[in-house]
């Protein structure tokens, strides 16, 4: 049964310019899953402050991780598009790759899905932990696509893959890989979210200081549980004491208050903690991209040296790794239309 693979990514700019990034900023910041204000003042804030005061910044933080090839999020989602076709071609299944924002677009792959005949696709969001913000805009927008189609598909989506072992397993391996052993402590670093977000989640959703030690029914769809569950996991795997790992959160944009700890902040606590040594593994991500290797280990680096620190090194993503990539392909195999 020829069924279609279809990966969704957030996205990129297509060059490290600032008209390029002003232009993939308002694009992505326009999305009321991301700034969930008023249309009239989303549209003030993004194309009249951010998209301006950014621009600039972001396209010199871009160049300093662009690739030959081009945005190191798209090269390597591109590959491992690639060599995941090459392990299920096998199973009559043909791997597409979207992107939310910027090109190639969804609604682009989808064109190409649907211009090679597939009338089954299997979705699957490339976030391991839902959010509102990035897997449920995703969705939303293959819904809305779908609907124009006077012969609508069928569709299985592949639900976000936080806690399943393949995912688990390949950062246990990189961590393991970069000698975790050696540091004095292993930070796993996620994207942040703004903290309202996550109160639209559930009510319950940081009430208490330990509303997110565990994943339960109340919370099942809060991002900041489910990343909480990820590190749990990858710490059962690798034996690692509580006092050798921490959990925080990135990226945080604007003044309003983002889930915490925040980790530019927490490294510095750790340091005066003690801790000169710290690994950190960005495990809201599968491929490497501006947040982690400009953020993280550009950025996140040298102010943690320049504080004292003796050492701060990165994970490098899940990428293209044939450790991953065959993993992935077994929770293909879990989710895909049946003969």
């Amino acid at each position: 049964m020829r069924q279609a693979l279809w990966l969704l990514q957030l996205g990129t700019p297509s060059l490290p310019t600032p008209s390029s990034v002003s232009k993939y900023l308002k694009e992505f910041l326009m999305d009321p899953r991301v700034i969930d204000i008023p249309w009239i003042a989303r549209w003030l804030l993004v194309h009249g402050i951010i998209a301006n005061a950014r621009s600039g910044k972001s396209a010199k933080a871009y160049q300093k991780i662009w690739l030959p090839k081009g945005s190191p999020l798209r090269v390597y989602s591109e590959k491992f598009r690639d060599e995941l076709q090459s392990i299920l071609s096998s199973q009559e299944i043909k791997v597409f790759l979207g992107m939310r924002y910027g090109s190639p677009s969804m609604r682009e792959s989808l064109d190409q899905i649907r211009s090679d005949g597939f009338d089954r696709i299997l979705v699957v969001p490339m976030f391991p932990q839902y959010a509102s913000s990035s897997w449920g805009s995703a969705m939303e927008r293959v819904y809305k696509l779908l609907a124009r189609e006077i012969n609508a598909p069928s569709l299985r989506v592949i639900p976000a893959f936080f806690d399943q072992p393949e995912f688990i397993n390949a950062w246990a391996n990189r961590i393991r890989a970069a000698e975790y052993q050696n540091y004095d402590l292993v930070l796993f670093s996620y994207h942040g979210l703004p903290e309202r977000h996550m109160k639209r989640c559930a009510d319950s959703c940081l009430q208490s200081n330990g509303c997110c030690d565990k994943l339960n029914i109340d919370n099942q769809f809060c991002y900041r549980a489910q990343c909480f569950e990820t590190t749990r996991r990858i710490q059962q795997i690798l034996h690692l004491d509580d006092s050798k790992l921490a959990t925080s959160f990135q990226s945080r944009l604007g003044r309003t208050p983002w889930i915490k700890p925040y980790t530019d902040e927490l490294v510095l606590t750790l340091l005066n903690q003690g801790k000169k040594r710290i690994l950190v593994c960005s495990s809201s991500f599968v491929v490497d991209c501006l947040e982690t290797l400009e953020e993280v280990e550009i950025r996140l680096r040298e102010n943690f040296i320049t504080a004292g620190g003796e050492k701060l090194e990165m994970v490098k993503s899940l990428n293209a790794d044939l450790d991953w990539v065959e993993g992935f392909s077994k929770i293909v195999e879990r989710h895909k239309f049946l003969k």
